[in-house]
């Protein structure tokens, strides 16, 4: 698991506030894609919202992941050392070359 000592709090935090949104508000959208349901009942959430707003480094991850998410946000991933990466199929020709 990554680690989450290194989320900036004041990244969430502005976030948040930006929203205008009670934490209560951010729970039930946190909460509707935690569980992939429409009618959840916030209350089951807004501790663990609270808690990760107030103390990232020692939140799970996927809290964070998902708390980010809820205030419409993603996570990006980045390499220091720059690779090309091939996805997708590739065909490769196993044939023995012809002899003249």
């Amino acid at each position: 698991m990554p680690d989450t000592a290194h989320v900036n709090k004041d990244i969430l935090k502005n976030r948040f506030a930006a929203l205008n949104w009670s934490v209560y508000e951010l729970a039930k959208q946190y909460g509707k894609i935690l569980t992939g349901e429409e009618d959840i009942d916030p209350r089951r959430f807004t501790a663990t919202v609270k808690q990760a707003l107030d103390n990232p480094e020692v939140s799970r991850w996927k809290t964070i992941e998902t708390l980010i998410k809820a205030m419409d946000g993603e996570l990006s991933l980045s390499w220091n050392k720059r690779e090309n990466v091939i996805t997708g199929q590739q065909i490769v020709k196993l044939d023995a070359p012809e002899e003249d």
